[in-house]
């Protein structure tokens, strides 16, 4: 189905942006950090707009038509430490402020504030708070798919990882705590090692950052912000309970986080965990055998910050067993063809939370120090040292008691940056990187070689600001080597490349006036090709496909050109971001039409190749507010892929989307209500995820599935709950349990996708 442009331009003007106007609130209570009992006329204002308010004899206050954005909110307390909170608008619309008593120790009083970055020059989107609270259970790559571009590469549910404007795994950049995810990424079923619930903001950075983080950001980055540790004396913390109809899953996380007193105040720490099972999901018709998950997560973390220098240890440990759907490993050709065929698995199950082969099970560890010094009138200077460990077994039902497949990945990071200070309309940062890795592949059969990866890099950005108009360019160059290790016969075969390139980039914004603003930026990448694409040769269990590598692949180029324009006004805001991406030796995955007959079953046969491609497309956001009481929004995506050599269409690059919503918030007139009430909102969403006939030249082995629309329902509330502020959400997912098969997932040739999900969350902060 082709959208004319002229329909994309009505939906865009026919609706309003979920990301600003001026009619946002904030509202809240400050608190005494020691005691939790209200402050009464504490002094809270704004430090960009100038807007303030004083909180009643109960602590309570309000700022009324805010816009979207950052702000620096100032709380001020007779006999307290006055304190500066940085917030973003919408994403926080109830806080709690809390301020410590400082009468005692008046020599010992150090005022705070954390000064807002930057605007990127690349467009950018968030999540937080209670956006991400109410989404508990989900995987990282579902929950980001609520910001445009952005869909979900599944094998199967519990499977899943992101895909910006088209492009995953080692085209996109995942940032975990200001480390790089590094562990098993190149396979489609490797999901990321990351707990969504340890996340405290989760950015998406759009367009190639390949200058300042690396070769491997060509797509963009994703940044995993953990929650910050706690800037006054006291205790704090939260716990999130959730649950979820299908596969009845459960989940429970709690973080608890504490800053000392007197001389150890720079010293404070935070502990983070979660556990998780589910048992089989069941689609609109049948249970898809071996499809649970469990989970064990935690998270430590300390730190020790002064005026002009600090230190940070971190260590997370991600650990989950993952069932593949039984139903993907076929005995013979036979089966297999009929699977491809047939509307329904060739194996059949109950409901069971037991996990058996094949399976995965996976451990990924980090350990991480950072340190800052500030140096006077020059800048700042940060260090961050991180090693990470990552475990992949996979087992399948041919010999299940021994892992089939064994990966042990291990990665020590360092990076080194400076940042100068604004000298004039100008500011910078520069820095070096560096990797080593080593990989070791065992187990019952062979898939990929061992190999050593070394690489290094050094960059440098400088900006530039001045009225209306912020202007960026950086460069970078980095270099990389990679020796492979493998048996051939009773020999080992060794193989060494060696990459070098550079990449720039050159951005800006401009500010055409309080509503309008323009984000641009245009810049060059490249990537050396991953093992898995030089040397796959076998089974690729989770995927449950034979891939087939390439060892004389070349190194890609790529130019990416995106254009974000912003709009706000008094019940607008519309987000329209354009993109044109090109690429050089583009590696991508294709079926061949072949079946393959192993002694483990029957499987399709994969291929890694190269051509020339072209990837365009436009992302937007937009919500139109009538009143206080009711909001409308939409947003979509549209990507068209063409491989240029072939003069046909990419393979696997997800459909055009839409979602469109209604939101209805009571706004009850009853104070009392309101108090314990608050916050409460009605959604009925509908999701359409449209047919991809966009794969000509390519010999799949099944038709792309149908096109399908799926509705949504989603409640909540806030509740103060012994003097805390708590929420509880209600959800129901595929409302109408629709059945259907999704473009993007590895397993749409076995089953369909899941059927009605309600899902319950509440959390509690403290």
């Amino acid at each position: 189905m082709r959208i004319p442009f002229w329909f994309i331009v009505i939906t865009l003007f026919a609706c309003g942006n979920v990301y600003g106007q001026c009619a946002f609130s904030l509202a809240g209570a400050v608190k005494d950090a020691e005691t939790g009992e209200g402050l009464a006329f504490t002094s809270v204002w704004i430090k960009e707009t100038g807007q303030g308010a004083y909180a009643d004899s109960n602590g309570y206050f309000i700022l009324t038509d805010l816009c979207q954005g950052d702000y620096t909110v100032v709380v001020a307390h007779t006999g307290c430490e006055m304190r500066n909170f940085l917030i973003h608008i919408p994403e926080k619309s109830r806080v709690i402020f809390s301020l410590s008593h400082t009468l005692e120790n008046l020599d010992a009083v150090i005022i705070r504030g954390k000064s807002i970055a930057p605007r990127r020059t690349q467009s950018e989107s968030f999540l937080s708070g209670n956006d991400l609270s109410k989404e508990s259970g989900q995987t990282l790559g579902k929950i980001l798919e609520k910001i445009p571009g952005i869909a979900a590469l599944q094998t199967g549910i519990t499977i899943s990882k992101p895909v910006l404007n088209g492009l995953h795994s080692n085209r996109l950049l995942i940032l975990n705590n200001d480390v790089r995810q590094e562990a098993q990424q190149w396979g489609g079923e490797h999901a990321p090692e990351i707990d969504p619930m340890a996340a405290g903001k989760i950015t998406v950075v759009k367009g190639a950052n390949a200058v300042r983080y690396g070769p491997d950001a060509m797509a963009g980055v994703i940044i995993i912000d953990p929650f910050e540790l706690r800037d006054s004396s006291g205790w704090e913390g939260s716990m999130n309970v959730s649950a979820m109809s299908n596969s009845r899953q459960g989940l429970i996380s709690g973080r608890i986080g504490h800053r000392l007193r007197g001389k150890m105040q720079p010293l404070s720490w935070q502990f983070q965990g979660t556990l998780k099972q589910g048992g089989n999901i069941r689609t609109p018709d049948y249970f898809l055998k071996n499809t649970g998950v469990k989970e064990a997560n935690f998270g430590l973390s300390a730190g020790w910050n002064k005026e002009d220098y600090g230190i940070l240890v971190y260590y997370s440990r991600f650990h989950t067993n993952v069932g593949i759907f039984s139903g993907s490993h076929i005995g013979n050709l036979t089966d297999l063809m009929a699977a491809f065929q047939g509307t329904k698995p060739v194996v059949s199950s109950g409901f069971s939370y037991e996990i058996t082969s094949p399976y995965q099970n996976i451990v990924h560890n980090l350990a991480k120090a950072e340190a800052f010094w500030k140096v006077t009138n020059a800048g700042k200077i940060s260090l961050i040292l991180a090693s990470q460990h990552n475990l992949r077994e996979e087992y399948d039902s041919h010999k299940p008691e021994v892992p089939s497949l064994k990966y042990a990945v291990n990665t020590t990071t360092a990076d080194l940056v400076f940042e100068h200070n604004r000298r004039g309309n100008w500011m910078g940062t520069w820095g070096l990187s560096g990797m080593t890795q080593a990989n070791r592949m065992s187990g019952s059969r062979y898939f990929l070689p061992n190999y050593v990866n070394l690489t290094g890099g050094a960059f440098g950005i400088e900006r530039w600001r001045k009225d209306k108009w912020e202007l960026e360019a950086g460069l970078r160059y980095d270099y990389r080597f990679l020796e492979t290790y493998g048996l051939k016969g009773n020999e080992i075969v060794t193989h060494s490349y060696r990459f070098s390139n550079v990449s720039g980039s050159l951005g800006g914004i401009f500010h055409a006036s309080d509503q309008l603003h323009f984000t641009f930026n245009a810049g060059r990448a490249w990537r050396s090709p991953g093992v898995n694409e030089l040397f796959s040769n076998g089974l690729h269990h989770g995927a449950a496909a034979l891939e087939i590598g390439d060892s004389t692949m070349k190194m890609e180029n790529a130019w990416k050109a995106i254009l974000t324009t912003d709009f706000q006004a008094a019940h607008w805001l519309i987000q329209v971001t354009p993109y044109v991406h090109y690429f050089e030796n583009y590696i991508y995955l294709a079926p061949t039409g072949e079946v393959a007959l192993t002694v483990r079953g029957a499987f399709p046969v994969f291929r890694y190749k190269q051509t020339q491609a072209l990837l365009n497309g436009l992302d937007y956001r937009a919500r139109y507010t009538l009143n206080p009481h009711w909001e409308v929004e939409s947003s979509g995506a549209v990507i068209r892929a063409r491989n240029l050599i072939l003069q046909g269409w990419l393979f696997g690059i997800p459909s055009d989307r839409f979602t469109h919503a209604v939101t209805w918030k009571p706004g009850w007139h009853n104070h009392h209500l309101e108090k314990f009430f608050s916050n409460a909102y009605f959604s009925v969403n509908f999701r359409h995820i449209l047919k991809q006939t966009r794969i000509s030249g390519e010999q799949d082995f099944a038709p792309a599935p149908k096109g399908y629309g799926l509705l949504g329902l989603e409640a909540g509330m806030e509740i103060p709950l012994m003097k805390q502020e708590a929420s509880l959400n209600l959800a129901c997912d595929n409302l109408l349990n629709i059945r259907y098969r999704d473009y993007m997932d590895r397993f749409r040739y076995f089953s369909d996708a899941q059927g009605r999900n309600v899902r319950l969350q509440f959390s509690i902060k403290f």
